[in-house]
């Protein structure tokens, strides 16, 4: 990767003629930084993926790509049966999301690693993909996602688009081109017909078909370079047209993707909107919440039987995605503010095994869960993902008369408050995988084989 700027494409160029033109170059021109951020993204992507390898989601998945003769060479990340290179993407990107413990970005609101490594680490296990040809296929992907986001803007999101699942499609496929070596008019082929599978509602959070969506992207966008380096041909202004992507994808605030493209410095999403890795299995809108319970159970150290009342207050948009009342199961525990905050006060902490059945039953956090009022704070139209403007606030009133109170704008993982690589290797060891590994990853030389790491091969449950 290199750090000089460029200008590819003149602005009238479509949307998937700029992402293309820079994106297939033999020199990938992106600022300072973004491989750091490429390397950081694959161990936390990896690490997600090991640890949701024995989720149900991901065991369903395996098994209904048995019963319909998907046997193949490709491995996915973790081990299991081999698969075709589409189920190997389909299960990779499974595996990531399961735990809702994979990276995401507020440009589109997507979990952007799911989709694109799910797809190029699929690519990986039967060809000899360098660590640096996979770094720069992640910044390809990020990159196409994040510029789809600034083109579309929040309300694609809340409107109730699942956008990992339509951007992620389309990252998968330019990633996934890149990774396969395919030139400027095969990466926008490939951009453009991935459009043809993007779809997923917000309705299918807090069920296992969340995480279906994540491996959907990554197959589907797989997929469309396979179908593009074949020669099969799409609306090259697929993006701009009347009736195209952005208008029907997008909402009245959206802006045309060309001038969007003409604005940005290309290669530069990593630093426009850094990636947000996350320090809790749970939606990402829980975690700010989450941590002002941490704070105020060390504070208060109260026994579940003597918290009187507790008030979660989040800005509506966010507590419309986080607002399971209840959490019969994981899935809707990652979902249930209520949930995550009350187990959190009652144990200190929030982890792996608060989402293991036997923690969701626990009486005391079940009948504190079912008394936290989480109420909906007013939010503008021009409300933007995860802003700091918009903080979330915990509060909780004791038995004895005690109370607290804390409020978190700027959330653990994201930009002003970023993992360190040192968490990142403790999350991969946390989720079944090694240190050694890890740092192979974080450290090793471009063009080690990505391969010979071994993330391929059966790993422990985590």
């Amino acid at each position: 990767m290199s750090g000089a700027q460029v200008q590819i494409a003149p602005p009238e160029q479509t949307f998937a003629n700029w992402l293309a033109a820079w994106g297939a170059a033999q020199t990938l021109v992106t600022v300072p930084g973004t491989e750091a951020q490429a390397r950081q993204a694959l161990v936390d992507t990896v690490a997600c993926m090991l640890g949701g390898r024995t989720e149900p989601q991901a065991r369903a998945a395996i098994k209904a790509l048995e019963e319909s003769g998907e046997a193949g060479g490709s491995v996915p990340v973790g081990g299991g049966p081999g698969l075709t290179l589409g189920g190997a993407a389909l299960i990779n990107g499974i595996r990531a999301h399961a735990l809702d413990f994979d990276d995401c970005e507020t440009a589109g609101s997507t979990h952007p690693s799911a989709a694109i490594l799910g797809a190029i680490l699929a690519i990986s296990s039967s060809t000899p993909l360098s660590l640096g040809a996979v770094l720069e296929a992640w910044a390809v992907g990020y990159e196409t996602i994040v510029r789809l986001g600034q083109a579309l803007g929040y309300g694609h999101y809340r409107i109730g688009w699942h956008a990992t699942a339509t951007l992620g499609t389309i990252g998968a496929a330019a990633a996934s081109a890149r990774a396969l070596g395919l030139d400027a008019e095969g990466m926008r082929g490939a951009m453009t017909l991935a459009t043809s599978s993007s779809a997923g509602l917000k309705l299918q959070f807090g069920s296992d078909a969340k995480a279906l969506h994540a491996g959907q992207a990554a197959q589907a966008g797989l997929r469309a370079a396979l179908l593009a380096r074949a020669g099969m041909t799409a609306a090259a202004d697929i993006f701009e047209a009347p009736n195209g992507f952005f208008d029907v994808y997008g909402t009245t605030a959206s802006r045309r993707g060309g001038k969007v493209m003409a604005e940005v410095e290309l290669g530069a999403a990593t630093r426009d909107f850094p990636v947000l890795r996350k320090a809790w299995p749970s939606c990402g809108y829980t975690h700010r919440a989450i941590e002002a319970a941490e704070l105020l159970a060390a504070e208060l150290r109260p026994e579940a039987g003597r918290i009187a009342g507790v008030r979660v207050l989040m800005p509506e948009p966010y507590a419309r995605v986080a607002g399971f009342p209840g959490a019969r199961t994981a899935a809707e525990a990652r979902f249930s503010t209520a949930y995550c905050v009350s187990a959190t006060l009652v144990k200190g902490r929030l982890g792996l095994r608060d989402f293991w059945p036997e923690a969701l039953s626990r009486p005391d956090v079940q009948d504190l869960t079912s008394r936290v009022v989480l109420e909906h704070l007013p939010a503008s139209d021009e409300l933007e993902d995860m802003s700091p403007k918009a903080p979330d606030t915990v509060e909780v009133q004791l038995s004895d008369g005690r109370k607290g109170r804390r409020t978190i704008a700027e959330v653990r993982g994201g930009p002003t408050r970023p993992l360190t690589a040192r968490e990142i290797v403790d999350k991969f060891r946390d989720c079944g995988g090694t240190a050694e590994m890890a740092e192979a990853m974080l450290l090793g030389e471009r063009d080690l084989l990505l391969r010979d790491i071994g993330i391929h091969r059966e790993t422990r449950p985590a």
